[in-house]
């Protein structure tokens, strides 16, 4: 648990920021259908409940990380933000499956969609 602690602590401060871009979204975004809100302020409650989770978990004296501890940092957020990038696809639109809100998500994260 010793290791894990750093890369918690960082998954706290990704998580606060993407779900107050998430709580952002909802009041700037020109929405066609309520559904679609209360898909975005879900997934935004997740978020801000996953940073509480991970701050409660990394709670204690920060330790310096090593190369092998930011390998972690690196694989906990990535998959943090592509699973939580996923919910408002898959609560906002009941015809997309959760594997394809998925997809898109990972596509959105790694910028693998995007094309010129």
């Amino acid at each position: 648990m010793k290791n894990v602690k750093p890369a918690l602590k960082i998954a706290t401060f990704i998580m606060l920021i993407w779900g107050c871009l998430m709580g952002l979204t909802v009041l700037l975004a020109d929405w066609s259908t309520a559904q679609e809100v209360r898909a975005m302020v879900l997934s935004a409650l997740v978020c801000l409940a996953v940073a509480v989770v991970c701050l409660l978990l990394s709670r204690g004296p920060s330790i310096r990380m090593k190369a092998k501890p930011m390998f972690l940092v690196t694989a906990v957020n990535w998959g943090l933000l592509c699973l939580t990038g996923a919910l408002p696809l898959y609560l906002g639109w009941p015809e997309i499956s959760f594997i394809d809100a998925l997809f898109e998500s990972v596509s959105g994260v790694t910028t693998t969609a995007l094309r010129f």
